[in-house]
């Protein structure tokens, strides 16, 4: 069974690889993303789109929801957003996360 640990400090959520298809809005146009890597803190969006740093997004998914982000790091291929949620906010989307993670590897 897949699990996050519920920590204070967000760099120390473990980072899980995955590709799962989502959409991301940037400057409110939505477009089509790939989530190459998720933690309870922030994710690595990946697409043809283009984000400044420091901006806001929205990632939206039929499992987790709507997650307010801000963009972190740029890349090539995408950029890393933070997420911008509560601590309870981070406890429930950590708690989808698991369960998404967890059907998927069937644990």
């Amino acid at each position: 069974m897949f699990s996050f640990g519920y920590q204070s400090e967000l760099r120390t959520h473990k980072r899980v690889q995955t590709d799962k298809r989502a959409r991301v809005a940037i400057g409110g146009i939505w477009h089509d993303c790939m989530i190459r890597d998720i933690s309870g803190g922030g994710a690595f969006v990946e697409t043809e789109a283009c984000a400044p740093a420091d901006a806001p997004v929205a990632l939206c998914d039929e499992d987790w929801g709507l997650i307010a982000a801000t963009v972190t790091r740029i890349h090539e291929d995408g950029f890393a957003v933070a997420f911008g949620v509560s601590d309870r906010g981070k406890r429930d989307l950590i708690d989808k996360l698991t369960a998404y993670l967890n059907a998927e590897t069937g644990a």
